[in-house]
């Protein structure tokens, strides 16, 4: 039997109580973008139980430090790049909850969102995704002050000037933002083409820094699975670009042991060579 979303549950349970339950999730959602995805969660996959592994709250603690500033206060750019491998709820976080965190629990609905990817398919379902969320009733309960006065698929908007705007990454040219979400820039099926490789490296190194509303302040996330060493993230790490680097691989390799300065983040979960 499919399960049903926390509105759908809410007219059976008291009116006293569901505001008690409404303000309750409004605390804890407010400091912890962590607690916002896992109350969120059903409403987007409600076929699909949440099982919360702590990869997806370093990936959670490094997304929140990075939009409250807290890269900034530790001296180093509004940079960052994850390196997780498919399957890992990546999208989800980036590309669909943050923001919906940002407008509503975090308080700051007037941050403007670019999302983009290698082409136009994952850049609709998200920012699909996203608008839906914010304007479901479990979120509208919970943050009726995010209105959406804009609603179509890849571009909406709310009454704080909050705007969110998917594009593919080839067509990111004329807007600027206060977050750039790159989010698997290369196909996994032309990423082997050093001709379709370079166009994307060189759109990156080209572009994107041109799309911030505010060289310090904005934004720039870059999250993908590692599909060859020359692709972004390689253009990233071997130009020492100044961006934190999260590497989450499936297997532990000792040779690729990352530390961030975030929370004093250290990968060593996995004890030896190989293990999952």
């Amino acid at each position: 039997m499919a399960q049903k979303s926390a509105a759908a549950r809410a007219p059976l349970i008291a009116p006293d109580l569901e505001d008690l339950l409404i303000e309750r999730d409004r605390r804890k959602a407010k400091g912890s973008f962590a607690e916002f995805v896992k109350m969120a969660w059903l409403e987007l996959e409600p076929e699909t139980p949440l099982v919360w592994n702590w990869h997806m709250q370093v990936v959670c603690d490094h997304l929140q430090a990075l939009v409250e500033g807290k890269f900034l206060e530790l001296g180093l750019r509004n940079r960052l790049v994850i390196n997780v491998p498919p399957g890992t709820s990546k999208s989800l976080l980036v590309s669909v909850l943050l923001q919906a965190w940002e407008w509503g629990p975090a308080g700051r609905p007037g941050m403007r969102y670019l999302s983009t990817a290698y082409n136009d398919g994952p850049v609709n379902r998200d920012t699909r995704k996203c608008r839906d969320l914010i304007l479901s009733r479990w979120y509208q309960d919970r943050w009726p002050e995010v209105y959406l006065s804009r609603r179509a698929e890849t571009s909406f908007a709310n009454n704080s000037t909050g705007t969110r705007e998917g594009v593919a990454f080839g067509s990111l040219t004329s807007q600027r933002g206060d977050r750039l979400i790159i989010d698997d820039p290369h196909s996994t099926e032309t990423a082997e083409s050093a001709t379709e490789r370079t166009a994307t490296t060189r759109k990156f190194r080209e572009g994107a820094q041109n799309r911030l509303k505010d060289q310090k302040r904005s934004v720039i996330i870059v999250i993908m699975q590692r599909l060859h060493e020359a692709d972004v993230t390689g253009v990233i790490l071997d130009g020492k670009m100044d961006y934190v680097h999260l590497c989450l691989p499936m297997q532990f390799e000792p040779d690729r042991c990352c530390y961030t300065p975030v929370k004093g983040f250290q990968f060593r979960r996995r004890a030896y060579p190989g293990a999952l």
